[in-house]
């Protein structure tokens, strides 16, 4: 077969061409950091890659997931030490008031007091977390107590659910059916019905009938002190999920990184050798392509 100048130029331009296009592509992973740009470098590793994005916006979405769980179980381990401590000075005035040797003027004196802690721990039970109602289960648009009927209201029973990884849901609130009880038709040491019942017996002088309460009072501190210790073990587990999560996240990290990241070193040192073969080319086409009696009439 006969090699014309024709084709000895043709096949000098494609293989030109070729060595600029493995040239830019080597620029591309050096501008990019990126061994894989587009789908056409490696289809396998860009089907991982794509993968391995996909889990890793799911493990930031579970972080923050986490932080707020964290966040609402700290506000209602706040909310519930507050009423705590509201329930054991309960408990104290009790005492005093059941002595026979406090005084009416003394006993009044108490009742005044329980009225206020009596309003305090309806503020407690409408406590508010960025805008939402701390106690009243999914209904977080409305408080659950009024001052004039609390002991009879119940607060909504419904868990609010949190998605903390694949598959796993933990419940993120307390209701105030689990620390102030439900209604005392149900629950008779329901907190607000005993806090109002000591004021009525304080101010009737009735000894015997406070010192009976103080029963309620401590029936009603355990199951507070039971829902204190739940938002503990739960907030102890999330904080475990937190630092799991964050492990799962530097190892997805790491396996993109795998996938995607070129090896700069080796990344430099193939592109300045396509770099010399380029220049290679372009020498060897300069004594390929021969002059023309065109370029001998110029």
């Amino acid at each position: 077969m006969r090699i014309t100048q024709s084709m000895l130029n043709n096949q000098f331009l494609l293989n030109l061409r070729a060595s600029n296009e493995r040239m830019q592509q080597y620029q591309d992973m050096m501008a990019t950091g990126k061994r894989v740009n587009k789908p056409a470098d490696d289809p396998v590793s860009v089907s991982y890659a794509m993968r391995y994005k996909s889990q890793i916006a799911n493990n930031e979405q579970y972080k923050r997931n986490l932080d707020r769980a964290r966040s609402m179980l700290d506000a209602t381990d706040d909310a519930i030490s507050k009423v705590n401590a509201l329930m054991q000075r309960v408990r104290e005035l009790a005492v005093q008031g059941a002595s026979d040797t406090a005084t009416i003027d003394a006993k009044t004196a108490i009742a005044s007091e329980v009225g206020q802690l009596y309003e305090e721990l309806v503020n407690l039970g409408n406590t508010r977390f960025n805008g939402k109602s701390l106690f009243n289960g999914q209904m977080t648009d409305q408080n659950p107590y009024t001052l004039a009927n609390a002991k009879n209201q119940n607060s909504d029973p419904n868990s609010i659910l949190v998605a903390v990884a694949d598959g796993v849901n933990i419940p993120i609130n307390t209701t105030g059916n689990q620390v102030f009880g439900q209604n005392v038709g149900v629950e008779p040491d329901n907190a607000f019905a005993i806090v109002q019942d000591l004021q009525t017996f304080l101010l009737a002088n009735n000894s015997a009938a406070i010192s009976q309460l103080i029963g309620r009072i401590d029936s009603r501190l355990s199951k507070i002190q039971n829902a204190w210790a739940d938002v503990g073990g739960r907030a102890n587990r999330v904080d475990l999920i937190r630092n799991r999560t964050e492990d799962t996240g530097l190892n997805l990290q790491k396996l993109s990184s795998d996938v995607e990241d070129a090896d700069m070193a080796e990344v430099i040192t193939k592109f300045k050798t396509q770099e010399s073969v380029y220049r290679s080319a372009l020498s060897a086409g300069a004594r390929i392509i021969q002059p023309s009696l065109v370029d001998f009439l110029r």
